[in-house]
């Protein structure tokens, strides 16, 4: 089931640009919204993946949509910071998120806690080199290139331009719940037809892929893996990757994330 919070908050505030329904962006975070957000948020913390308490923290959320994930992010935060914070996130359409900044977001800022919402292309982000401590890209831009782009070189260039807004030592997380993949490699050929069927008719996700694991489509490193073994020289990719970040794999089922470290 799609988080509680999402439901409320896209029913009572959010109208789409079709037309005001808001399940597309309950579904869209099926099993991962506000509530495992801020479980996540809590992980990080005894990780030491975000700054200590006690410091200034700069975060940054590329692709948020309707930033609900990232506001439960900084309302968890707001209980243990005593330095400074700032949560700078962004999407690339115009999303109507005013009722949503209005009533959820700005009761919750002061002078020393800030969250703005920019519209900006992530892969020409708008910010100072060395700003951010932790970058964000759960299905953002990654996905969107590697998935609908295939674009091997668009993909090093928003890489590139994470690790450059990064301070030294500053965490990109991108999204790695794994099994859909696999699971889609099960179903039957009877099962896959049903799935086009209902995909062209309009049905929700939800109906399309009723016993689906955690997700809906393939996680963004699926997604970036994918694309990477299908190029017939993928050293590049590879290589400008490895060359400017520590990678390693973090947290369990629905909180799995790859971290990328700027060295």
């Amino acid at each position: 089931m799609p988080s509680a919070d999402a439901n409320d908050l896209m029913r009572s505030l959010i109208a789409d640009k079709d037309g005001g329904n808001p399940e597309w962006k309950a579904e869209s975070e099926r099993l991962f919204g506000p509530q495992e957000a801020s479980a996540q948020w809590r992980e990080f913390e005894k990780a030491g993946i975000i700054p200590p308490p006690e410091s200034d923290l700069t975060f940054v959320s590329v692709s948020a949509n309707i930033p609900t994930q990232e506001l439960a992010m900084f309302q968890a935060d707001l209980l243990t910071r005593r330095g400074k914070s700032k949560f700078i996130v962004g999407d690339i359409a115009n999303l109507g998120v005013h009722p949503f900044i209005e009533n959820f977001v700005k009761p919750k800022v002061s002078e020393l806690h800030s969250f703005d919402y920019l519209i900006w292309n992530a892969s020409e982000l708008p910010l100072p080199d060395g700003i951010a401590d932790i970058v964000i890209d759960r299905k953002g831009a990654l996905w969107h290139v590697a998935f609908n782009f295939k674009d091997p070189q668009l993909l090093i260039d928003t890489f590139n331009g994470y690790h450059r807004i990064l301070k030294p030592g500053g965490s990109l997380v991108v999204d790695n719940i794994r099994g859909f993949t696999t699971y889609v490699a099960g179903l039957s050929a009877a099962r896959q037809a049903d799935i086009v069927i209902k995909t062209l008719s309009g049905a929700p996700l939800s109906e399309i892929y009723p016993d689906a694991p955690m997700q809906y489509e393939p996680s963004t490193i699926d997604e970036i893996r994918r694309l990477a073994l299908a190029l017939p020289d993928n050293m590049k990719l590879i290589t400008t990757i490895s060359e400017n970040f520590d990678i390693k794999d973090f947290g369990e089922g629905g909180l799995s994330v790859k971290i990328f470290t700027k060295k």
